[in-house]
């Protein structure tokens, strides 16, 4: 763990963040000295790209994705992710809280053709609105309040 001496000596009021994914887990995490601990509020970092924030700014309505999605499963039936594809819409399409790390490239395909899933959410990061904490499928939603509060305000 990092110390406080070592931050110290980095930077003046120095504080370390960690990020990690919610697999599950609901609820924050204890801070430990300066290192702010934080819990995405969705199941890992690649369900942030089905965000509404990051499909607004592909231009994209979650109507948009679940077509491709459709067609996709029609169009590929040996793919390697089909299975994966297919149980994320049999289950729904739980944009929060699917397991997406197997199918994240697909999908951030279908949200932008020319741009990395990590590009997409960083982009969409970059532009958000912290209102929107209390809509259900908001980026700062997935990402949090403390995430919001502690980092991005």
């Amino acid at each position: 763990m990092l110390s406080k001496s070592l931050l110290s000596v980095v930077y003046d009021n120095a504080k370390a963040f960690s990020l990690r994914d919610g697999d599950g887990t609901a609820g924050d995490i204890a801070d430990e000295g300066l290192i702010i601990k934080l819990r995405l509020q969705c199941r890992s970092s690649e369900n942030l790209l089905l965000s509404d924030d990051v499909l607004q700014l592909a231009n994209k309505k979650w109507d948009d994705i679940v077509a491709s999605i459709d067609s996709w499963i029609a169009g590929n039936p040996q793919h390697s992710h089909i299975k994966t594809v297919t149980a994320f819409k049999e289950g729904g399409f739980d944009r929060r809280n699917f397991d997406l790390k197997p199918i994240r490239n697909v999908i951030a395909g279908m949200v932008h053709p020319t741009k990395s899933w990590e590009i997409q959410v960083g982009q969409a990061i970059a532009q958000i609105k912290t209102g929107s904490i209390g809509l259900q499928n908001s980026l700062s939603s997935y990402l949090g309040t403390k995430v919001i509060e502690k980092v991005l305000t």
